[in-house]
């Protein structure tokens, strides 16, 4: 991502409204989940950005706001691994009885048609089994020659991303009641177990909606829980807007309950580094003269010394505020300190 590439003025007129307003709101959502609040106060960068970089000329296709958010990941690959679902596939033919089991597939959320949340037969049914039904009845034909019988697939996943995404489509002449009707199955909290066949500890498997990218019309907004409330009110609220107002909720971002914790392992050797970071607090920089480092002709090395020009603590205590400050820049939750040299260092014997 280039910050500094110039806005092109004429590029402005040339910009659906539509486009650019689902854009907008569909980064609004992404602040108010916890693993890009650190990335907040560059939101003008990110936002200037995705203006350049994606085609927001044409307007939107219907549902296609979930293109445009996979279009985001895609210019943004870093914020992809928040939300990768990987998701394998297991039948076995009622007929034949062959077992096949399907490659696994990537995927950045669920897309489940909206009006199949109203149907009569999950009238008592909760959010997370109507969606586990409806992707139990996707059946796919037997791959032995001359089977083919339609047989109910097994879906397993092997990981539980940080935002689990469900994004519903439309047909976009539903009535207010009808809308009513699709929101009020919604809920506020899932189990992801309860949909896919997952090994992760119970614990990390439950998800609660923090926001929503809602559609009322050609316009786009958003809905999101901040300060422990719906920005509009209580979850009654958000579903009777929707009727008083055709609000179509476009997609849900779910952040984990209870994210399963990321642990930074950080090497413990004051004398070696590789292929990591070297942070250099008070060296003689007299060395770096007679070389080119890190073959970059035109830069000089620095120090935290010189950068300050201030009286520093002691290393020990400036190497915890850095591990700190880097954990907390990439969402870690657990630093485990590695005394053992061995973990980095490669020797002729290790090779």
């Amino acid at each position: 991502m280039d910050p500094d590439r110039p806005v092109m003025q004429n590029d402005a007129g040339k910009r659906n409204a539509t486009c650019v307003s689902a854009l907008n709101m569909i980064i609004k959502s992404l602040w108010d989940i916890s693993v890009f609040a650190s990335s907040r106060d560059d939101e003008p960068v990110f936002h200037e950005f995705l203006l350049n970089d994606l085609s927001l000329k044409h307007p939107l296709e219907a549902n296609s706001v979930f293109d445009l958010f996979l279009n985001i990941l895609e210019a943004l690959p870093n914020w992809g691994s928040y939300f990768e679902v990987y998701e394998v596939a297991k039948k076995i033919c009622n007929r034949c009885k062959m077992d096949l089991e399907y490659p696994t597939e990537r995927s950045f959320g669920l897309i489940i048609n909206a009006s199949s949340l109203r149907e009569s037969a999950f009238k008592d049914f909760t959010f997370e089994n109507i969606v586990k039904v409806i992707k139990m009845n996707l059946k796919m034909p037997c791959d032995k020659e001359g089977c083919g019988k339609q047989n109910y697939v097994q879906r397993m996943i092997n990981n539980l991303p940080s935002v689990f995404t469900i994004a519903l489509e439309w047909t976009k002449n539903e009535t207010a009641g009808e809308i009513y009707d699709t929101a009020s199955v919604l809920a506020t909290e899932i189990d992801v177990s309860v949909i896919y066949q997952c090994e992760a500890d119970n614990r990390y498997t439950k998800f609660r909606l923090v926001s929503m990218v809602c559609s009322d019309g050609d316009r786009y907004n958003c809905v999101a829980y901040e300060n422990n409330r719906w920005v509009i009110g209580d979850w009654d609220s958000v579903v009777s807007i929707c009727l008083t107002q055709s609000i179509r909720p476009q997609i849900l971002f779910f952040e984990s309950d209870m994210r399963s914790p990321r642990t930074l392992e950080i090497p413990s050797s004051p004398f070696s580094t590789c292929n990591g970071l070297a942070f250099n607090i008070n060296p003689d920089l007299n060395y770096f003269e007679q070389i080119v480092p890190y073959g970059i002709p035109d830069k000089q090395v620095t120090s935290l010394r010189r950068e300050t020009d201030t009286l520093l603590p002691s290393e020990e205590v400036i190497h915890e505020q850095l591990v700190s400050c880097l954990a907390k820049a990439f969402s870690y939750d657990l630093v485990v300190w590695k005394e053992d040299p061995s973990v980095i260092l490669v020797t002729q014997d290790n090779e």
